[in-house]
């Protein structure tokens, strides 16, 4: 989910509730972290340091050894995507690119994932539709078959629920 902002109240318990690490714990933790190099700060955020490290922490965390998914990306989504969906796309997205250009091989990494959003935006109203869109476009170079099929799916086939009477006139779909 990273960068992440330590100022985040509502994300720092989610990851409480995650992890199960009490938030003096978990604070702590975060500026051991950054005290010793391994978080770096950039303005209000957080990211682990070196990049190459934090793309070796999402592997291990989400991939078996034989490079297929095991679910953890799962949980990770369905835990943090409310208050961090275009980190977790990106950084899922770019870890999923390297493995198959690394071996040529899916890993699966986010197919539950694309399958759970696809599923959400043929039931969405067309301003939802839009926010959701918006939050793709760091994960686009490295899933791009996905996002066109979304994309796609979307200009074909209106919303047919209902829109906010008051985004109506701005979201509205011709």
């Amino acid at each position: 989910i990273q960068p992440i902002r330590p100022d985040d109240k509502q994300l720092l318990e989610k990851i409480i509730d995650f992890t199960g690490i009490d938030k003096v714990e978990l604070l702590n933790i975060l500026g051991l972290l950054e005290d010793v190099g391994l978080l770096l700060r950039r303005g209000y955020s957080l990211r682990i340091m070196p990049d190459v490290l934090g793309d070796h922490i999402a592997a291990r965390a989400c991939l078996t050894k034989t490079g297929k998914s095991n679910g953890y990306s799962e949980s990770i989504f369905q835990n943090f995507a409310s208050l961090a969906l275009e980190s977790i796309l990106r950084n899922l997205g770019e870890l999923d690119w390297r493995v198959s250009q690394t071996d040529g091989k899916d890993s699966g990494l986010l197919e539950e994932i694309w399958k759970e959003i696809f599923s959400y935006l043929k039931t969405a109203n067309n301003a939802d539709r839009s926010s959701l869109l918006k939050k793709f476009k760091d994960v686009a170079s490295y899933q791009p078959k996905q996002l066109l099929e979304i994309v796609e799916y979307v200009k074909d086939n209106p919303a047919t629920q209902p829109e906010d009477e008051k985004l109506a006139k701005i979201y509205r779909y011709e």
